[in-house]
């Protein structure tokens, strides 16, 4: 389970990658070189079976992270750990499910703002 801002969900997927942004290079005689410019985790997550109202909290955390006045949302892993993070530009992905019941699909990604 994990949270975002106050609400809580069980994604199907969730996946968490370290990136390093910077480059790495050899001198002439073979040494190498890497300079580190920032270090942050990047976040997949995926949420099948989503009740009305469980999207309708994803679409308001969305909007935080959008409009005139954005802000950073806080989320806490499944393993305890805090992070603000940001919603990218076309980071979201969600249509409703096939079927006679009303639910919905959300596949989203996140970054750590550092």
């Amino acid at each position: 389970m994990i949270q975002i801002n106050n609400y809580f969900f069980e994604p199907t997927k969730f996946e968490k990658k370290y990136r390093e942004i910077g480059n790495t290079q050899r001198s002439f005689s073979g040494k190498v070189h890497t300079q580190n410019i920032n270090k942050y985790y990047n976040f997949q997550l995926k949420i099948e079976g989503l009740s009305p109202s469980m999207f309708g909290n994803l679409l308001y955390l969305l909007s935080l992270n959008r409009g005139e006045d954005p802000s950073n949302l806080t989320l806490l892993d499944n393993e305890g750990n805090e992070y603000t993070v940001i919603i990218p530009i076309n980071g979201v992905n969600y249509d409703r499910e096939e079927g006679e019941e009303e639910t919905y699909y959300w596949e989203m990604e996140m970054w750590e703002v550092i």
